[in-house]
């Protein structure tokens, strides 16, 4: 009976690994390099081929490493130092600081990463591993990932961090702008002007009409 893979945080990826079909390749390869910057906390549910019961202990399989918050980087270094292959896939997300929106890197997966070992033989350093919380148990036993989800995230990941396109924004839809003089402002999108890079919104005024206002797309933010 399948079970229902509880995968951390984001991006619909369930969307996009969990369906079609998948093949594989044998395990091993030349590793590719993934960055990490802070992300936020989270979870969803991802539908996938089943997580399986750990199986055979001497053989190599990939694991779900739950880390601690913020510790992706720190666990996926000490790991990737004796493990045969540590993957942490990583996302473009646009975060707020100070005045502007700006675009930065953040694990796809926030507090979780991916790990080839061997549980008989690996299980109890990866878990004693300093920012480690737990390898992803089901039954008491540690879960399998599936090799064709692995060899997917693997492709995607392959280029760098994931880019996801923006959702873009509707006429009337509330929004807050983020940056320059009218920062925290709350308005109203009423229109993209001459391509997604411009838009117009609407202020509300002293005087019960509303003010037609023209700034760049990138400075808003949904309320």
């Amino acid at each position: 009976m399948a079970t229902a893979a509880a995968y951390p945080a984001s991006s619909g990826l369930g969307e996009r690994v969990g369906s079609g079909s998948l093949s594989g390749r044998a395990s091993g390869g030349t590793r590719v390099p993934y960055s990490l910057a802070r992300g936020r906390s989270g979870q969803c549910i991802m539908d996938a081929p089943a997580l399986n019961k750990r199986g055979s202990t001497s053989m190599r399989n990939w694991y779900l490493v739950h880390t601690k918050a913020g510790k992706e980087g720190s666990v996926r270094d000490q790991l990737g130092g004796w493990l045969p292959e540590v993957l942490l896939p990583t996302l473009k997300v646009r975060v707020r600081r100070w005045t502007k929106l700006v675009t930065t890197v953040a694990p796809l997966f926030p507090c979780y990463l991916f790990a080839e070992l061997e549980v008989e033989r690996d299980l109890a350093r990866v878990r004693y591993t300093s920012g480690v919380r737990e390898v992803v148990r089901g039954g008491g036993e540690p879960l399998v990932v599936p090799f064709p989800i692995v060899e997917q995230l693997k492709e995607r990941c392959a280029g760098g961090p994931l880019e996801l396109p923006a959702k873009p924004l509707h006429k009337g839809d509330p929004v807050t702008i983020a940056g320059g003089v009218l920062r925290d402002f709350e308005a109203v999108f009423e229109q993209y002007l001459s391509g997604p890079q411009k838009v117009a919104i609407l202020l509300s005024s002293m005087t019960g009409t509303p003010i037609r206002v023209i700034l760049s797309a990138s400075s808003l933010v949904l309320s």
